[in-house]
């Protein structure tokens, strides 16, 4: 969030070169700072030692006022300049919009070469690892954006890899009653919690305020309030955006406060929390064409959220029924299993019609299921966007396949004739390597056209993972040669000195059956 501090903003960023810390400290008090970020990066910013740009407080907004935040929250995001840790690094805040497009403030990336920056997402705190960084490779800003009066302060930052984070909606002007004034919003950033001179936050904030009108906008701000903008914050003051939340979402909730949407994108203000100062956010329903125009991607009638009602609890069988409660507006729905190791085991489409009646879904897939705990989620979608579900954890307790038998490779028929494949074996490597260069081969699985490379390390975090296509698929993946009953591929890692574990997961268009066992080898 900018801070000025008379109506009028100036760059002040030139005169730090020649005034006494005295005259600064009585500049910073006096007047606004918008220091220009190519000048910023010019001066701070190299390619041979990275620093982080040393922005004014006035400069950038945080939370002020706010708590920790509780509740899940897997849209937000943090921009982070590339090459730089993730809490030293933070410099705007952004939401998921569409699995490749965040949303943020203009005047956060103003200046800025999209290789110069990351997006932590999934992680409400910026020195955990369990979200994902990932860069950008596209920054649009918004035609409008005028750097003096900051308005229609809006820029979507499109991602150099999809994020399965669920995205946040856009509020559009036919549901514009719930951003009316009098409405409570919620504000969320890693900014500093006290003003002017305090710390960033390692730890998500957020906190409670008011959406106003635009005639109390335009009485404190005069001409530099703009139909683009909305005011919101604490008319008395002490909760507020502050420095290092720009960019960050203005969020308000439906009648049943399930469904949340972005009204507001963090972006200006007079001090942080003072009285009869609240904050300025750019109203993102009136650049909802623009955004559906720059990202190709249509925001509206987005499905409710839905919930497993099943399998539940204990389960005695390895192929179990999945249900749960028909969601409005989706047409088609993914289900997703993954073991106690976090692993995908299941990640099937299923269409509305052909498995919803009288109002609950209902499918039983092919796949067998070892003993063993899980967690299965439902995503519903339409033709415009997607939501995913909350999980619902159960326990296979009757043995199905077990992926770590190493039996002589035969297949088995259950009594309703489907097939079982046996697992596939692991040849090499089994022992210590030392070389980064390393090839991975087992038995062919004539079933399988095409496989499912994994590799994890110690900590049981993935290394690699990677679809390989036999020679006569039709896929678009790396190609791989099978010969004499084995395949084989060399993959070029650069591996730390660890022991890992490798694995094999054959597919065909029916969907996934054999696993391998699983073979260990360490790098020395």
């Amino acid at each position: 969030m900018v801070q000025f501090f008379n109506q009028k903003p100036r760059n002040v960023f030139g005169l730090c070169l020649i005034l006494s810390f005295f005259t600064l400290m009585t500049a910073l008090i006096t007047l606004p700072v918008m220091a220009d970020t190519d000048e910023i990066l010019q001066s701070f910013y190299t390619t041979d030692e990275v620093t982080i740009p040393q922005r004014f407080p006035q400069r950038i907004p945080k939370i002020i006022g706010g708590q920790k935040t509780q509740e899940d929250r897997p849209w937000m995001a943090a921009l982070i300049f590339r090459g730089t840790g993730n809490l030293n690094g933070q410099f705007c805040g952004c939401a998921v919009i569409d699995s490749q497009w965040v949303i943020t403030a203009s005047h956060c990336v103003e200046g800025l070469k999209a290789s110069q920056i990351d997006v932590i997402i999934g992680q409400t705190t910026l020195t955990d690892t369990s979200g994902e960084r990932i860069g950008v490779d596209r920054v649009v800003m918004h035609p409008d954006y005028n750097t003096v009066s900051i308005d229609n302060d809006i820029a979507l930052l499109h991602l150099s890899r999809a994020t399965e984070s669920e995205p946040l909606n856009l509020l559009y002007p036919e549901n514009q009653d719930l951003a009316a004034p009098g409405t409570s919003a919620k504000i969320l950033g890693w900014g500093v919690a006290s003003y002017p001179w305090g710390r960033r936050q390692n730890d998500l904030l957020e906190a409670e305020i008011t959406i106003y009108s635009d005639e109390l906008g335009q009485s404190i701000f005069g001409s530099g309030f703009t139909e683009n903008m909305i005011v919101a914050g604490k008319i008395e003051g002490g909760v507020d955006t502050c420095s290092g939340d720009s960019g960050g979402p203005l969020i308000v909730q439906d009648a049943s406060g399930e469904n949340l949407y972005l009204t507001g994108i963090t972006s200006w203000g007079y001090g942080c929390a003072e009285p009869n100062a609240p904050g300025v956010y750019a109203k993102v329903m009136n650049s909802t064409n623009w955004i559906e125009a720059v990202t190709g991607v249509r925001f509206k009638n987005i499905p409710d959220k839905v919930k497993l009602n099943s399998p539940s609890g204990n389960t005695t069988s390895p192929n179990p029924v999945y249900s749960w409660n028909e969601v409005p507006n989706a047409t088609w729905y993914k289900i997703y299993v993954w073991d106690s190791n976090q692993l995908k085991i299941l990640s099937q489409w299923y269409e509305n019609d052909d498995i919803c009646q009288d109002g609950t879904c209902t499918v039983t897939p092919d796949t067998i299921l070892e003993k063993g705990n899980y967690e299965g989620f439902i995503k519903s979608w339409n033709s415009y966007e997607s939501r995913w579900g909350s999980g619902m954890n159960f326990t296979v307790t009757n043995t199905g396949i077990n992926r770590t038998m190493a039996d002589t490779g035969t297949d088995t028929l259950e009594s309703d004739g489907k097939r079982v494949p046996a697992p596939i074996l692991q040849i090499s490597p089994s022992e210590t390597i030392v070389s980064n260069s390393t090839t991975f081969i087992w038995n062919e699985d004539t079933f399988a056209t095409w496989y499912k490379f994994y590799l994890c390390n110690s900590s049981k975090t993935y290394e690699f993972i990677q679809w390989y296509a036999k020679e006569d698929s039709t896929l678009n993946y790396p190609e791989i040669t099978c010969e004499n009953g084995t395949c084989s591929i060399t993959a070029d890692m650069a591996l730390e000195d660890d022991t890992y574990e490798w694995w094999i997961m054959g597919w065909n268009d029916s969907g996934f059956g054999p696993w391998s066992s699983g073979m260990y080898f360490t790098v020395r």
